[in-house]
């Protein structure tokens, strides 16, 4: 078959052409919202008010990252420690006055951004998560340990090829997102229930365990110079938190 070849008119009874059909009209016969003199200018303003809105909504903020605790946090310290040089104040006081400007600059922002979050939930476009802010040179580790008649014995620990308890589960993107959050003191209650669902289950599993604990290990990220001379920088265990078999009594033994 041509495909240059004219196609066919189809026509209707009495050898005439079937009417063309009518464009779909949205304010009744003979007019169309595409047809209207102004069309192109109400189109331009929603794009302009649509760009506008994202632009805004793109504005750095300090949002998530305002909870005090944290900012007293090694990584977070060694972030403003070089800034408060550079303004020749004490490191502690310029982290009260730096944290005194975000919580004032996000007011401010809270409510310029009212009607665009509006928006935003109107048409799907809301950003649910924050650009990161820095690498965490001070990561931590997370172990669980189970504790018997014996010596405590690491059921648990991340990136360990030895103690691999439940690691298809905790080793997901999803759960290390989490527990990441854990070591953080916003989340210290978060943390303590995630150590009790643990908990829950280790008891489950051994009949001799009594006590089960979760501790993260913390340690700074070697320099270029430690690295290249060879140096491990010293770590510490952190965050511990101790769950006996009678604080989970009676609950059930999965997460």
């Amino acid at each position: 078959m041509d495909p240059h070849a004219p196609k066919a008119t189809v026509l209707g009874a009495g050898g005439q052409s079937p009417p063309a059909t009518p464009p779909l009209r949205a304010d009744g016969p003979g007019r169309a919202w595409t047809d209207h003199p102004r069309w192109k200018q109400v189109r331009a303003v929603g794009v302009a008010l649509h760009v506008a809105v994202v632009v805004l909504s793109a504005i750095p903020s300090p949002e998530g990252g305002l909870n005090r605790a944290n900012w007293n946090e090694a990584t977070v310290q060694a972030e403003i420690a070089p800034w408060a040089q550079r303004f020749g104040m004490p490191q502690a006081a310029f982290t009260d006055r730096l944290y005194t400007v975000a919580r004032g600059y996000q007011d401010a922002l809270d409510v310029v951004l009212t009607p665009v979050r509006v928006y935003e939930r109107w048409s799907g476009t809301a950003q649910s998560w924050k650009m990161f802010v820095a690498a965490d040179r001070w990561p931590k580790r997370l172990q669980v340990q189970v504790h018997g008649d014996g010596p405590w014995e690491t059921l648990y620990e991340a990136r360990s090829e030895e103690a691999i308890w439940l690691r298809a589960a905790l080793d997901t993107e999803r759960a290390r997102a989490s527990i990441f959050r854990w070591s953080w003191p916003a989340y210290k209650s978060t943390y303590a229930d995630g150590c009790k669902a643990l908990a829950r289950v280790a008891f489950a599993e051994r009949d001799e365990a009594r006590e089960v604990r979760c501790r993260f290990w913390k340690q700074r990220t070697a320099s270029p110079e430690e690295v290249e001379a060879g140096a491990t920088p010293r770590g510490a265990w952190t965050n511990v938190v101790t769950v006996k078999r009678a604080d989970v009594a009676g609950t059930e033994g999965t997460p």
